[in-house]
């Protein structure tokens, strides 16, 4: 089989990779991973919501990214709903959700996760998703539920 040349046109990347305008929830940002994606994702353009369940951490964060501060236990399902509404009431808006949480467990199932901007659920996660109602290893699921 013989292939030619490819004539599809090539986007903008870099303005792909630019977030301004958009609202990122980034849950266990108060220290390690999660406080240099807030910075990345500042950098980035995005505006963020600096989330960790203590509130201390929080603060500290969303000061050093022009961010806002949430604090959640987000192995809680009422603390997960919680968040998402008073993200959307600050910002006008949720876009993703980043996590870098060790084997984070988010206290909803993936189709109580809310349908952010353009109706769309967009999860960044740099480790396994797994919620409480699905048995343990069914985070490809929960991923791929969230992202359909």
């Amino acid at each position: 089989m013989r292939v030619g040349f490819d004539e599809e046109a090539v986007p903008d990347y870099v303005a792909r990779l630019k977030l301004d305008g958009r609202v990122v929830a980034v849950v266990g940002a108060g220290r390690g991973i999660g406080r240099q994606t807030c910075h990345a994702l500042a950098q980035a353009g995005a505006r963020v919501a600096c989330v960790d369940k203590d509130m201390h951490y929080a603060r500290k964060v969303a000061d050093e990214v022009d961010g806002r501060p949430f604090r959640a236990d987000v192995r809680e399902e009422a603390a997960v709903a919680g968040l998402f509404d008073a993200i959307d009431r600050s910002f006008g808006r949720l876009d993703g959700v980043s996590t870098s949480l060790g084997r984070l467990t988010v206290g909803c199932s993936p189709n109580s996760m809310p349908r952010f901007s353009g109706g769309r659920s967009n999860l960044i996660s740099s480790r396994p998703f797994t919620s409480p109602v699905s048995p343990p290893g069914e985070w490809r699921k929960a991923a791929a539920a969230l992202s359909s």
